[in-house]
């Protein structure tokens, strides 16, 4: 399988709002966290293969190979962070650990207020580059 390493730079925070969200494989030094907002995609992680649904949000450890392939018309959000901005003991974890399953949804137990902002972001539009 080809791949490709995406370098983020280091304490950097990257946020979008994708029409569409197909990408190669590839992997990189950041945790990455995709919220369906409306439709579906396709999505292989370390080689399993999944379909994130629309309310699903996604988590990808820093270094997991994956990559996604739409399926569906999709708006989705996607953060995308260096481990550094965490609290060192999450920092390190990250390093050593991965999600048995890398989805969460509405049944997960999660703050309310998480699943708001996620819903909120989908709302912004993007900035037109100044002249």
């Amino acid at each position: 399988m080809l791949f490709f390493y995406e370098n983020k730079g280091s304490n950097t925070i990257y946020a979008d709002v994708r029409e569409k969200l197909g990408c190669a494989a590839h992997l990189h030094g950041h945790l990455e966290i995709v919220f369906m907002k409306e439709g579906s995609v396709e999505l292989n992680v370390e080689g399993k293969d999944y379909i994130l649904r629309e309310n699903e949000a996604l988590i990808i450890f820093p270094n997991q190979l994956h990559s996604y392939k739409d399926i569906a018309k999709s708006r989705s959000t996607l953060l995308i962070f260096a481990p550094e901005l965490l609290q060192p003991d999450y920092k390190n974890s990250l390093r050593d650990l991965y999600p048995k399953r890398p989805f969460v949804n509405k049944n997960t137990t999660l703050p309310n207020r998480i699943w708001r902002s996620f819903y909120g972001t989908t709302t912004l539009t993007r900035r037109k580059p100044k002249a």
